[in-house]
């Protein structure tokens, strides 16, 4: 099968996940060229985009669309005023024209509905990123209860914030609800086969929520439209295109009983974004089943972000680490296809859970990334493709050990740390030639033994070490994603 893959921007998530989950399960990913494609804070180009998809609809046998990609030129680019509302309606306007010329094709459709805050390109943007954030949230909160303290905490926060971005941003707001409002209606209508709105960064308060309550209404429980957290849906979006039928998996709640806990920078208990996964991908939760979805957390359910805490810093929770990593090896010595999903920590794996499981390679699939709904579209990806393949892509397992584990839990902080005391800022890289070559060294230190974290990875550089050599980059100017590879 041939699928028409136009991702939400050019991060390895997005981009090159998809690509390799599909073709891992022999699916073939048409994707636009880099020289037309997003970079960082430059959008695709418009008219390469749409030369794109003419060239290359007839010979999909379905269409993977992201709307931010579409309409805005990437997800950064749909958090500014680069495209204005009435380029969006032309935009979207034009791809429905083109798409009622291939009536027979599955358009399946992602967009995402505005984040809480504004996007961090540099480290001086922090300071407005956490005003909005509570702007938006004492705002909403204020409506819903009226209390004239969380109204004088949203002013309070809004004055920290230049007159001229809050402007842009609740325009922003109207624009972008305007277009999650219209693809509602297309799907309704039949234009597109299935819409997956995804909440980007939130909490449980925030002007994101009057938006969905808006959304669900004009939904009306339409089974073809799905609200979740989430934002770099690529795999879910790409596996939804070829699951031939439902499959099957048993869901195991590792530390804590239950997913009714909210993840970080989620809005809603993360049991109902687990469930809204699985019915996108008509994936069915067998207690039988050998392949499990391992989800470990911590009995509370709060998450450590691995972004903003050094690990010397990070709870250590040596008990919930050691009963957890007693039930994943009690499953992968059972025979369990386990795939993990660790949730302990946002933006990163947890060492001290990780180290001490037995046999890692045992594992069948791992993700730790980010925000919890997207480690579990990533992992979900890899699941569904798997089971399609009769295979297990181990490769693509031991590049989230590199990237989520290894990078996101250890070497980033330290990256970071040493970044910024030679001038540079880890949002926006001055010399990013010389952050790669600090980045690869710190990762040959942790390879060759040489720095103070062996004890706590050994069991995953001894594991990358015996399966293939491995290369890591930035494929952006920041430090917040890596790029990694694992030869064969």
């Amino acid at each position: 099968m041939k699928v028409l893959f136009l991702p939400v921007d050019s991060r390895p998530c997005n981009r090159l996940f998809p690509k390799q989950i599909l073709e891992w399960c022999g699916a073939t990913c048409i994707e636009p060229p880099p020289d037309i494609f997003d970079h960082f804070t430059q959008p695709s180009n418009w008219e390469g985009i749409k030369q794109f998809l003419i060239e290359h609809a007839e010979e999909a046998d379905v269409w993977a669309i992201s709307m931010d990609q579409l309409c805005y030129g990437s997800l950064l680019s749909s958090r500014s005023a680069v495209v204005t509302e009435e380029e969006v309606k032309e935009r979207l306007a034009w791809f429905e024209a083109f798409r009622n010329q291939y009536p027979e094709k599955p358009v399946h459709v992602i967009n995402t509905i505005l984040r809480t805050s504004i996007s961090t390109l540099k480290t001086s943007d922090l300071q407005v990123y956490h005003a909005m954030t509570e702007y938006s949230y004492w705002s909403d909160k204020a409506s819903i209860t009226g209390s004239m303290e969380d109204m004088a905490r949203s002013e309070q926060a809004a004055r920290r914030i230049p007159t001229d971005v809050i402007l842009q941003y609740h325009s922003v707001r109207q624009r972008n609800h305007m277009l999650n409002a219209r693809c509602v209606e297309l799907t309704k209508r039949g234009i597109f086969s299935s819409l997956l709105l995804l909440m980007e960064d939130s909490e449980e308060y925030g002007f994101h929520r009057a938006e969905q309550r808006v959304l669900v209404e004009k939904i009306a429980d339409d089974p073809r439209i799905t609200i979740k957290n989430g934002t770099d849906e690529g795999p879910l979006l790409a596996m939804k295109c070829l699951m031939p039928q439902p499959i099957s998996l048993s869901i195991q709640w590792i530390g804590r009983e239950d997913g009714k806990f909210i993840a970080r920078y989620e809005d809603r208990p993360f049991e109902e974004n687990v469930a809204r996964a699985l019915a996108y991908l008509g994936i069915e939760n067998d207690p039988e089943s050998k392949t499990v979805l391992a989800i470990a957390a911590n009995e509370e359910g709060v998450q450590v972000d691995m972004v903003i805490t050094e690990y010397a810093t990070t709870p250590s929770y040596p008990k919930e680490a050691k009963q957890a990593a007693d039930r994943i090896n009690e499953l992968l010595q059972s025979g369990y296809d386990v795939y993990l999903l660790d949730q302990f920590c946002c933006n990163g794996g947890w060492p001290e859970f990780t180290r001490q499981i037995d046999h890692p390679e045992k594992l069948s699939g791992y993700s730790a990334w980010n925000t919890a709904s997207n480690a579990l579209a990533t992992l979900l990806g890899q699941l569904c493709s798997d089971t399609m393949a009769g295979k297990k892509n181990l490769r693509f397992r031991n590049e989230r050990f590199l990237d989520d584990l290894l990078y996101e839990s250890c070497i980033r902080s330290q990256l970071n740390h040493m970044l910024r005391a030679y001038g540079q800022d880890p949002y926006h890289l001055s010399d990013p030639e010389d952050a790669e070559r600090q980045l690869r060294e710190m990762f040959e230190d942790l390879f060759s033994q040489r720095g103070g974290w062996t004890k706590r990875f050994a069991n995953i550089v001894r594991l990358i070490k015996e399966t293939g050599p491995y290369r890591v980059s930035l494929p952006w100017e920041r430090t917040f994603e890596v790029e990694a590879h694992q030869d064969d």
